[in-house]
């Protein structure tokens, strides 16, 4: 189901990721696995934000973002992904800005590149900072 929701983020269904996350999210808890529970509402939020639904991914990240494993692999840019996240929709573009290349030099310390999908919704943030 991750998978399935990942791409289908990545190909802009963000109701079809939601749905799949919303199914993963009831197997963790089912199995009370927490940490599967934390990791997968994340991501949700992360496809409710793109879709525009700012608040419902502001209240998820806020619920999950000191939960969060900080073993993790990209551990760093995915909470500076959610602190860009929170602080565009706290109207903190200036900290947003910084939020988005400290989740750029995080990955890049790792010598990896930025998942697609989290690069789409940095792009999202950047495009939305824009307009104000």
């Amino acid at each position: 189901m991750h998978a399935r929701a990942y791409c289908l983020r990545l190909s802009g269904d963000f109701d079809g990721a939601i749905e799949e996350y919303k199914m993963a999210i009831q197997i963790y808890r089912n199995e009370e696995d927490e940490e599967g529970l934390r990791a997968e509402s994340r991501n949700m939020a992360t496809a409710l934000f793109l879709k525009g639904e700012i608040d419902e991914a502001a209240k998820l990240l806020r619920d999950v973002k000191e939960k969060i494993n900080p073993g993790i692999p990209y551990f760093d840019a995915y909470s500076h992904v959610d602190k860009a996240i929170l602080s565009f929709v706290g109207g903190r573009f200036e900290v947003a800005r910084y939020e988005i290349e400290e989740a750029r030099r995080a990955i890049n310390s790792c010598e990896q590149i930025l998942d697609p999908d989290e690069e789409m919704i940095l792009d999202y943030i950047i495009d939305g900072m824009g307009q104000e």
